[in-house]
């Protein structure tokens, strides 16, 4: 049997880390007998992460998938399986971009043609205590827009195995947002193989649409506030 996603959110993100999702989830279940269960549920869920404290509630079909709404307070945002947009755009597996480049002694180590543009291939290494296991990051960057336009994490076991490709990341469509001249994609791309000392197997693939990019908007304090109500925030307009 396999599952498939399909979400749809919308978010809210601060300077500060501080994350708003509105969303919902259709979950598919194929079984091998070819049968397959759907269900569905939404969510609501915010992080302030100055108090590093998280608060969701999530309604679903049925009482197997959700509360339906009883608000819950932990230390970690709920979203369906989402990514933060912040998190795409400015981190690479936990990380900011610009720390880890900082981390993995960074080289250049050629150029790549990436949606017909030129892009800069940089290396960067990851040391893993107390392991066999090898890790290096490229990073294809444009330089003319600044952005990273693929990530990829390569990894081996022994010097004498062959580099296996684990994790990749591609921003494409990327559109200029002025009046600040950012670019930020349209759609990206993610895939993810399970690479053993034997093996290398492809076991996700996930792909985003980006729409209605809005950068620097005012946006309320109650929007993060863990004393408010879990309401969409259209229904408070």
């Amino acid at each position: 049997s396999f599952l498939h996603y399909t979400t749809d959110g919308h978010w809210l993100c601060r300077n500060d880390g501080s994350l708003r999702y509105e969303g919902s989830v259709s979950t598919t279940t194929v079984y091998s007998v070819g049968r397959s269960e759907r269900s569905t549920a939404t969510a609501i869920s915010l992080h302030n992460a100055p108090k590093q404290r998280a608060k969701y509630a999530i309604f679903g079909v049925d009482d197997r998938l959700s509360d339906q709404g009883t608000p819950k307070v932990g230390g970690q945002l709920i979203s369906q399986g989402q990514e933060p947009p912040t998190e795409i755009l400015l981190r690479w597996q936990g990380v900011r971009l610009s720390e880890r480049l900082r981390q993995g002694k960074p080289l250049i180590v050629g150029e790549q043609w990436f949606a017909g543009r030129m892009a800069i291939v940089v290396r960067a290494d990851l040391q893993l205590p107390s392991t066999k296991k090898q890790v290096y990051d490229e990073f294809w960057i444009d330089m003319e827009r600044a952005v990273v336009v693929r990530r990829q994490r390569y990894s081996r076991y022994g010097d004498d195995a062959v580099w296996e490709l684990s994790l990749q990341f591609d921003g494409l469509d990327f559109q200029q947002h002025q009046p600040q001249g950012i670019w930020l994609p349209s759609r990206a791309k993610r895939f993810q193989w399970v690479a053993s000392e034997a093996t290398s197997k492809l076991v996700a693939a996930s792909h985003y649409t980006f729409e209605n990019w809005r950068v620097n908007p005012e946006i309320a304090d109650t929007a993060f506030a863990l004393d408010s109500q879990l309401v969409p925030l259209l229904d408070q307009q």
